[in-house]
């Protein structure tokens, strides 16, 4: 699996040829070649080794699992081995259901005018789980939670996978080579020097704003180190000091309305910076990390209308949700409310 973060610009990249075979098919009004199931020697080794579905961890039976096309053959995917994966008849259906909820019904190049870009995102997505897992395909965060809507009502729970990816990639006698399992990974601790500042001093210093007459939250969650897993390789901070003791952090509703600000943006723009965030806090790597540390699971948009209430206000339709928050006020109007008409000391000021 990858060692690195992948944004979209990295992903178009990788999967450039794709992109380019799928417009040359809209374009052309391509016919949609017929597909075929991977061998039943194929089948039968990954029941025999307890192989999972490379998303959710499902085991395989033998009647249990679809052979899916990477790129779509409607959207002008080849009937070849580098183009074919197996999953549960779950995911596939949950997949399929995905790129009909932007799209519609085919032929798609009836929308490759007005969709190329949702097009764009879902082969990019659909690429990129093949070769690395439903756990770090949220480089692509609105495909990414439309299919946990679509697959798990939300967010995964933890899972076991030993699965494989493209069919180009492995043969009969092989081992899985897409793994993840939660429960037996080693604890990985939060290195504390990369915590995030969050006292008053340092927002005064980004020039952050801040919501209603709050320069701070007082109401710090205290979480205890967690298992942090950076793909499948397992890195562990020894620090006895920090095991003992537990980790502050800055309140959710603290996080949300910094990475939002002033200006209204879409659920997409949010979920990538809360991936970046996440990353640069603790080494996760997405929204779904990111929340758990606080406890919470769902979609972004029923967790942000939960906890922050009608402090944020979230409108328009999938894909293009807009958040914004509620009666922001700029740091210069915060600091004249809380300093008053009298001078006051720093100490104070911070105290307020």
């Amino acid at each position: 699996m990858s060692e690195k973060t992948y944004d979209l610009y990295d992903l178009e990249d990788k999967y450039q040829q794709s992109l380019d075979d799928c417009k040359k098919f809209l374009v052309s009004k391509g016919r949609v070649v017929k597909g075929t199931k991977i061998s039943k020697s194929r089948i039968d080794y990954m029941v025999s080794i307890n192989a999972t579905c490379p998303l959710c961890g499902a085991i395989f039976n033998g009647k249990n699992s679809n052979t899916e096309h990477i790129l779509p053959l409607g959207l002008g995917g080849k009937n070849v081995a580098n183009n074919k994966i197996q999953l549960c008849v779950a995911c596939n259906s949950a997949k399929n259901n995905l790129i009909q909820s932007y799209l519609g019904q085919p032929p798609y190049w009836k929308y490759y005018d007005d969709k190329w870009s949702t097009i764009k995102k879902f082969i990019l997505w659909s690429e990129f789980v093949s070769d690395e897992g439903i756990r770090f395909s949220d480089s692509v965060p609105s495909m990414h939670q439309r299919f946990l809507d679509a697959r798990f009502g939300g967010i995964e729970d933890s899972i076991n996978v030993r699965g494989y990816g493209r069919l180009s990639s492995w043969k009969v006698g092989d081992g899985p080579n897409i793994n993840f399992d939660q429960r037996k990974t080693k604890k990985v601790l939060r290195d504390t020097k990369d915590k995030t500042k969050s006292s008053f001093f340092s927002m005064i210093e980004s020039g952050i704003g801040i919501l209603g007459d709050k320069i701070f939250s007082d109401k710090k969650k205290k979480i205890r180190p967690k298992t942090r897993v950076q793909n499948t390789q397992v890195k562990e901070i020894i620090n006895p000091h920090v095991k003992e003791k537990e980790l502050e952090l800055e309140s959710l509703e603290e996080v949300i309305i910094k990475l939002v600000g002033k200006d209204e943006i879409t659920l997409q723009k949010l979920g990538i910076k809360i991936s970046k965030y996440e990353n640069k806090r603790s080494g996760g790597k997405g929204t779904r990390e990111f929340f758990a540390t606080y406890g919470h699971k769902g979609t972004m948009k029923n967790i942000l209308e939960k906890e922050l209430g009608d402090k944020i206000d979230i409108s328009g339709n999938h894909p293009n949700l807009q958040i914004k928050i509620n009666s922001l006020e700029s740091l210069e109007e915060v600091i004249i409310k809380l300093v008053g008409k009298e001078e006051i000391t720093l100490q104070k000021l911070g105290i307020k």
